[in-house]
Formats: C-alpha cells, structure tokens, sequence
C-alpha cells in the first residue's frame, strides 16, 4: 500500500488525500514516523481546514512526548478549525501510550465543552478515553462514572463496557 501511496504523491504532489495517506500507512513503523510527519505537514500546508493531517500530527507528537511542539500544534488548531478534534486526538494517543494521564484529562474535559464537529469522535468515546485516563491516574470512582456516562451515551460502545466491567470487578 506505501508505494501505492508514493506513486500517488509522485504523480499528484499536490494532492491532500494522498499526502494524508501516506501519512498514516508510514505511522505503523517507527522508522518511518519522521516521513509521516513531513507528509501530514504538507497536507496541512495544502489544506489548512481539513482535521485529518492535524490530528495526526498531533498522534505524533504525543506519542513521541513532543509536547512544546505540541502545546503549540493545538493552540495553532484551534484558531484555524475553530472546534477541539485535534485536542481529542492527542489525548487519545497520550491515553492509548499511558504517557500522560493529566494532560489527557484536561484535553478530554477541553473538548466535552463543545459539541464535537460532525465526523469528529463522539462525546461517548470522549467519556470513555477520558476514564481510562483517570483510571490510569488511581481515581476509580471517578474513572467508573466516565465510563458510565460513555455506555450511557453510546449503549453499543463495547469497548466502554468492556473497560466499565474490568474496572467494577476491581472495585
């Protein structure tokens, strides 16, 4: 699929849709992570209003703990989109990589102000990540009421319910 996705951006440079995927095929291994980078930020640079090549630069950085360039990635974010998605995708990541709980925690409360943005991660999966951050930080009343506001939001989350059960055992 990378070279498919290499043609792709050989033969259309400017093409947004194929810089962006590029850049995902090439997060999958770390010795690539350096070009996903460089192609998500031509494809912001081709299409500033487009979340995707933000949100994944954000990934980036948070997995990498990158975090002045990323502290500066979403305030630039959000005076361009104007909504939260980019903060949502840093916590996930911070979330899924166990980095940074507190950090996470306050992305995840940032972006439950607002109504998300349509095709952006439901408030259901924002309750749901930001329990598994406050479970990560030892609070598990407060982990366990997240995950229930999650399942309550979104009854087909598996995942939520998964997580909600493992941590009511554990209580």
């Amino acid at each position: 699929a990378l070279d498919r996705y290499r043609k792709a951006v050989a033969a259309g440079p400017n093409s947004y849709d194929a810089r962006i995927s590029l850049a995902r095929g090439l997060t999958f291994d770390d010795k690539t992570v350096a070009e996903a980078e460089t192609q998500a930020v031509e494809a912001r640079r081709i299409d500033p209003g487009r979340t995707g090549a933000w949100s994944l630069l954000a990934g980036l950085y948070a997995h990498a703990r990158r975090w002045p360039e990323l502290d500066a990635l979403l305030v630039e974010a959000r005076a361009e989109l104007g909504h939260r998605t980019v903060e949502y995708s840093a916590a996930r990541q911070m979330v899924v990589d166990k980095s940074d709980a507190q950090r996470a925690e306050k992305l995840l409360r940032e972006y439950l102000t607002v109504e998300p943005e349509p095709g952006a991660p439901k408030k259901a999966h924002a309750h749901w990540r930001l329990g598994l951050a406050l479970e990560q930080q030892n609070r598990g009343s407060e982990a366990v009421a997240e995950l229930e506001q999650a399942v309550k939001l979104d009854p087909e989350l598996d995942p939520a319910k998964k997580d909600l059960k493992r941590m009511r055992k554990q209580s």
